[in-house]
């Protein structure tokens, strides 16, 4: 019995005491009536009782606010943990990831779920791995160790020299608790020219071969993503939205699912593009925002509106993505039960919109825009494969999504091919 169902049990009990002595004095002269006293002292308990209820009460509404106010710390701490300025980690004793920042995430270039519950020595260079362990092991009799200086490998990239000051939790115990990680990256050391290239440096300026023009840096799709993902997810929470997602344009003109925050929501777009009809495609070719209330009783896409009901949404929000002035793609928000959109929610998915137009716009200012176009197409064509083969994987063997990402990931990794052939083997048949 909960304390609301006790508070009412009790105030019945009370009411019909005090109904029964009230007939009690009707019938007899107290000091007669032995029951008669017998009952009005149990009517001074109930009182004691009554007043213990109210000061039980008044305990627990401070404990149900000091919880609240517990909570509202704790979400101000991971949101300062996740935007801080610096890559921050957190492992446990052994070194195993169990958190990590965005600025660590792009550090690395690895999607959040896939760092997590990994040893932060595989990041690690390998001429670099032996000495991390030994000076993890200091730690265990302080609760900080000089700066450890070694290279982290992100993912397609060049290897990252950083300074990794660590500080050490500890339990009642002195027990080592958790490793807290501060990433400081290094500048990179210029290579230094060979021996024999030294005479070609004591040449004059003019007799010295013209140096070759640096090739410009292409921007790294696996890395682009990682951030679109994150922008899809900050406008998710910030919408209160139940899912959220982003569409592009492909080679064929048509819009396709890039990123979403759930499986569902990929359903909900590809379903937008297999009927060619829906609010993302309504927003992309007259490029404006639009939304509705209910997609169920929605008569612009009557088809669709069925579908996304079957997929469990109900009301979405989307604005154009938009590239030197041209819309290439959408951002939605989807919501599972029906709601109106407000002019605030106009403005801020306008808002993220604007972002994705612009980190796109500048990827496309690092390459030439038909490069970009085959690195879209690429990634879309690719991802479409993974994605496949982790729906199979899920239905297969019960697996949550992103454990079946970890899986493909896993299997890639031990036999030294690439995801992707992992996925179409998958799609194929064959079981992992």
């Amino acid at each position: 019995m909960d304390l609301n169902s006790f508070m009412r049990e009790l105030t019945r009990v009370r009411t019909l005491v005090e109904r029964f002595h009230q007939r009690l004095q009707a019938e007899a002269a107290p000091q007669e009536s032995p029951l008669a006293e017998t009952v009005a002292e149990l009517g001074t308990a109930l009182e004691g009782l009554r007043v213990a209820e109210e000061e039980l009460r008044v305990q627990t509404d401070t404990l149900v606010a000091a919880q609240e106010q517990l909570a509202a710390q704790r979400e101000r701490y991971r949101e300062l943990f996740e935007s801080a300025p610096a890559p921050y980690m957190v492992t446990d004793p052994s070194g195993t990831v169990t958190a990590a920042n965005l600025r660590a995430v792009r550090l690395l270039g690895i999607p959040h779920e896939v760092l997590m519950g990994r040893p932060l020595v595989m990041f690690v260079v390998a001429e670099d791995r032996q000495r991390f362990p030994e000076w993890l092991g200091q730690l265990s009799s302080s609760t900080a160790a000089p700066e450890c200086t070694l290279r982290l490998q992100p993912r397609r990239r060049q290897p990252v020299p950083v300074a990794v000051a660590v500080h050490v939790a500890r339990d009642e115990q002195d027990r080592v608790r958790e490793l807290r990680c501060l990433l400081r990256p290094l500048p990179q050391r210029p290579a230094s020219n060979p021996k024999g290239d030294q005479a070609t440096d004591t040449q004059p300026a003019a007799d010295r071969p013209a140096a070759p023009a640096a090739a410009p840096q292409l921007p790294a799709w696996s890395d682009l993503t990682v951030v679109l993902d994150e922008i899809v997810a900050a406008a998710s929470a910030l919408l209160r939205a139940d899912g959220a997602g982003l569409m592009l344009i492909s080679e064929d003109g048509a819009l396709q699912w890039v990123t979403a925050t759930a499986v569902n929501v990929q359903a909900f777009e590809q379903a937008e593009r297999d009927l060619q009809e829906g609010p993302c495609i309504e927003a992309f070719v007259h490029d404006r925002v639009v939304g509705t209330r209910d997609l169920s009783v929605e008569v612009r896409w009557p088809r669709f509106g069925q579908v996304a009901a079957a997929h469990g949404f109900r009301a979405v929000l989307v604005a154009p993505v938009s590239l030197d002035g041209r819309p290439v793609g959408t951002c939605n928000a989807l919501m599972r039960a029906p709601r109106d959109w407000h002019e605030a929610d106009h403005g801020a998915i306008r808002g993220y919109a604007t972002v994705l137009g612009r980190l796109i716009g500048l990827a496309a200012e690092a390459t030439s825009k038909g490069r970009l176009a085959e690195q879209l197409q690429y990634a879309l064509d690719h991802r479409l494969v993974v994605e496949q083969a982790k729906g199979i994987l899920i239905e297969r063997k019960g697996l949550a999504p992103s454990e079946a990402f970890a899986l493909l990931r896993r299997t890639a990794r031990s036999s030294s091919r690439t995801l992707v052939d992992v996925a179409a083997e998958v799609i194929a048949g064959r079981r992992l």
